[in-house]
């Protein structure tokens, strides 16, 4: 999980707890004497709890870890890919990832070395 981003989140990026809880978040700038800015509420499953979090997404800023601290959700990509063999080898290469098949078919090129084109899937 990539650590807490008050700007992304405020763009709109999902959050979730350390423990990988999905978070929504209510307020980002409640006027607050103990740093505690953020009002969140955490996914249980079948209601939600309530939070206040710093603005670094620290449940407990003296603590250093806690459960409920925010970090920034995974967010799952996917894209295409040629993959081509090099001549009079075992090597294989490919190509930048493609936002759509069509795309990556447009795109190959020395067919005598192409093998195929496939779906890849991460996280960011």
């Amino acid at each position: 999980m990539k650590q807490f981003d008050i700007e992304l989140a405020k763009a709109g990026h999902p959050v979730c707890t350390r423990d990988g809880r999905a978070v929504r978040i209510l307020c980002h700038d409640r006027k607050s004497m103990d740093g505690y800015s953020i009002l969140a509420l955490v996914d249980e499953g079948d209601h939600e709890s309530f939070i206040v979090c710093t603005s670094s997404g620290k449940f407990y800023k003296y603590k250093k870890d806690d459960p409920h601290d925010l970090f920034m959700s995974p967010v799952k990509k996917e894209g295409w890919i040629n993959i081509y063999k090099e001549l009079n080898s075992d090597h294989v290469f490919t190509s930048p990832v493609y936002k759509t098949l069509d795309e990556a078919n447009e795109a190959r090129d020395m067919s005598d070395i192409f093998l195929g084109t496939s779906k890849i899937e991460w996280e960011e």
